[in-house]
């Protein structure tokens, strides 16, 4: 249900989104990895 309207669910409500970006990206998980690495080495006194 539609907690607006109080219509029975449809795809074509509003706040529907269709074809959501999925998959990976690159940059960030570079950055994700590297700051992993900083954490950790600071974290264990690696550096």
């Amino acid at each position: 249900m539609n907690g607006t309207t109080e219509a029975p669910f449809t795809y074509k409500d509003a706040y529907v989104e269709l074809n959501p970006h999925v998959g990976g990206n690159p940059t960030t998980a570079a950055e994700s990895r590297k700051a992993v690495e900083e954490f950790l080495q600071a974290l264990f006194k690696l550096g």
